[in-house]
């Protein structure tokens, strides 16, 4: 038995809060074949091979298996058809973590003696750690066996279905049927196998896609291809949009749009809009004028259409606008093709003259459940007159309930008391005005309750981790358990948290903070995603009831140094937790943090943990734990008792985690010097201090 061994990559990084574990580690690839991969690469894996004969000298196994850990062990056994364990072999324990290709073979004639040779099933069994990580199965066919299939294609709808593959063969001839499709199945089994004439049955899952698919079944040496309809879906297209060339803002015109559904299926009750633009080619992203059509249900061929009032906005410019028809705006039903669904006027483009427009300081106002006040200013010219009104009790108009010309309208909300958020609308000059406001057990994010969770410094920043405090945020307390390369839980304890529209990953809720009363926390990484340099909101959600969202300007960073508050002190400092490269011992203030076994010296390597550090490239994720360090998009120095140093490494080596690596200057004094993060459009906290010893 030749064992050849080739690792691909090894690269090892320091994880402060985590570690991998061997559990972690997947199969990329497992594959028979008549030979030994040439790379460890997928590009370098032999055709694979699922039928063997006697005559075969050597029977391969090629494996590749991504996230292992250090000192992993990977063990093969080959089994026969009576079970009996041949030649196993133990690789050595893995040097480094990583991915690791592995390849040994089974010889005929070499390794196994004549009388060993089995014809049959025969299988190879891969243990990870001592863990069963995988089973092929093989047919060892006997010289002169012959088979057969009574096809080569199975056909299915998109529905799927069952189906059978006629397998013809002498008695004594073993065969193995499998495949690499997910969607097909043997009984819930990866594979199947048999003897002889016989008969294999599988399984076809629904296909929801609208694109039709294939897979493949190998067995006795052939393959059979499953193929698979696509969905049947509507198709909804506007095939004539025709409207007047001028109009008059805030007056009405007439339009007139044909529909038809062209897919091969019937669609459901849809929406026709009308949209302005100031250029060609009009989308739902537009002005949408707040005009349409209900259309019922239609048919798979069928054809319909739609006309009558197309009010135009009072708050437009005077001016040349595209006018356009859109079916199914915001894909509210699936269709097979969205790409047909707008229509410009065929009569051109609409001149738009005259009469009074208006618009709003803002389009919408939260409030907590307790109620408060708000106002809304209107932009118009002289002479325009307007009123104003709302459509639910608890918001009231308290002034400005008409005007003429630019002005501003006064409102009330009264303070909530039900379990339930409520949500009003308040008419100024033909615009819509919306009040959502928390139910009475609503999150609420107090004044500045968003902040770093090392120096509790205010700001938000992608990629940083954020404490939020505020009322009634969670009802528990719960923390999070990493798993590596596993996207990071966005709901914990009941609770969630939107960034700019986008689900944040938690790692802590409380619904008590001692010396707080009534104050609860979360404890959030911020999406990488996010807007930079402009207010983005801030939504939590407890046990279904989402809170008022919270405004708060975003900056690309807010930098914070790992530290441990420093006892008695006042103002309160925060000492630097630094860390050895070498030895691994905690370097600091002793008197911060018990754990700390010197101060630093003058010409110590050390490491500095810290969050808040901006965008990584060429990764930058915040949603899963992850192995490897991804370099930092902005360059920034760190500056220790006044003079700047630039990090020999700095990087993003887990969620939302950096580590940076400096050498302290050699006439650097004695004593608790003030550090910082200077990325000269942000700095990290002036109160920070590293404790240096002579």
């Amino acid at each position: 038995m030749r064992i050849p061994i080739r690792l691909l990559t090894a690269a090892a990084c320091l994880m402060l809060a985590t570690s991998m574990r061997a559990d972690t580690s997947a199969i990329q690839a497992a594959q028979l074949s008549h030979g030994a991969m040439t790379s460890c690469s997928t590009a370098g894996l032999p055709p694979a091979v699922y039928n063997f004969s006697v005559n075969d000298t050597e029977i391969w196994l090629n494996l590749m298996v991504t996230n292992a850990a250090t000192d992993d062990v990977l063990e093969v056994q080959w089994l026969d058809p009576n079970g009996i364990e041949l030649s196993p072999f133990t690789f050595s324990p893995l040097a480094s973590p990583g991915q690791w290709c592995f390849w040994v073979a089974l010889a005929n004639g070499s390794t196994l003696p004549a009388n060993e040779l089995i014809t049959g099933i025969w299988s190879a069994q891969m243990y990870w750690n001592g863990a069963l990580l995988d089973t092929l199965p093989f047919p060892l066919v006997p010289a002169g066996c012959v088979f057969s299939i009574g096809s080569s294609v199975g056909n299915f709808s998109s529905s799927g279905g069952s189906g059978s593959i006629p397998i013809s063969t002498a008695s004594a001839c073993p065969w193995v049927a499998s495949t690499s499709a997910t969607w097909i199945h043997f009984g819930g089994a990866p594979n199947v196998w048999g003897f002889g004439t016989g008969s294999i049955g599988y399984t076809v899952d629904a296909n929801t896609s609208s694109a039709a698919r294939t897979g493949t079944i190998q067995t006795g040496g052939f393959t059979y291809t499953v193929a698979q309809a696509a969905v049947s879906l509507p198709d909804l297209t506007v095939t004539s949009f025709t409207a007047p060339t001028t109009g008059v803002i805030g007056a009405n015109i007439t339009g007139q749009v044909a529909v038809a559904n062209i897919g091969t299926a019937n669609a459901a009750a849809y929406q026709i809009e009308f949209y302005l633009a100031q250029q060609p080619a009009v989308t739902a992203s537009d002005i949408d004028t707040g005009w349409g059509c209900s259309m019922p249900p239609l048919a798979a061929g069928a054809s319909t259409a739609c006309g009558g009032t197309i009010g135009i906005p009072a708050n437009l410019s005077a001016g040349i606008y595209y006018i356009a028809a859109i079916v199914n705006p915001g894909d509210v039903i699936a269709e097979s093709n969205y790409t047909n669904n707008v229509a410009d006027s065929s009569a051109g483009p609409i001149t738009l003259t005259g009469g009074c427009a208006f618009t709003l300081g803002s389009n919408s106002a939260a409030f907590a459940s307790t109620g408060g006040a708000g106002t809304i200013s209107v932009q118009t010219g002289t002479g325009c007159a307007w009123t104003a009104s709302s459509s639910a009790s608890w918001v009231q108009i308290t002034s400005g309930a008409s005007g003429t010309g630019p002005g501003t309208v006064g409102y009330s909300v009264l303070a909530n008391s039900a379990n339930a958020q409520l949500t009003g609308t308040i008419q100024v000059a033909g615009q819509t005005f919306t009040v959502t406001q928390a139910a009475g057990n609503s999150p609420v994010i107090a004044t500045g309750g968003i902040a770093d969770p090392w120096t509790y410094t205010t700001g938000i920043a992608p990629g940083a981790w954020i404490s939020i405090y505020g009322a009634n945020l969670s009802s528990t307390t719960a923390s999070w358990a990493p798993q590596a390369n596993e996207p990071i839980a966005t709901t914990l304890g009941g609770v969630s948290v939107t960034i700019d529209g986008i689900p944040a990953a938690l790692s802590f809720v409380d619904s008590y903070i001692p010396g707080y009363s009534g104050l609860t926390q979360i404890n959030a990484l911020v999406p990488g995603g996010i807007h930079v340099g402009t207010q983005i909101n801030v939504v939590v959600t407890s046990q279904g009831v989402a809170g008022p969202a919270y405004a708060i300007q975003s900056a690309p960073f807010l930098p914070s140094i790992f530290n441990s508050v420093g006892p008695g002190t006042s103002p309160v400092r925060y000492y630097v937790n630094a860390v050895d490269p070498t030895t691994g011992e905690l370097l600091g203030n002793v008197s911060a943090n018990p754990s700390v076994v010197r101060a630093v010296s003058p010409g110590d390597t050390i490491d500095l943990y810290a969050i808040g550090l901006g965008a990584a490239t060429p990764e930058f994720p915040t949603d899963t734990v992850f192995s490897g360090a991804y370099s930092l998009v902005s360059n920034f120095n760190v500056v220790l008792a006044g003079v700047s140093i630039a990090p020999t490494f700095a990087a993003l080596i887990s969620p939302g985690l950096y580590q940076v690596r400096i050498v302290v200057p050699q006439e650097t004094p004695a004593g608790d010097q003030p550090i910082l993060f200077d990325f000269g459009s942000a700095q990290s906290a002036k109160s920070v201090y590293l404790t240096i010893q002579q």
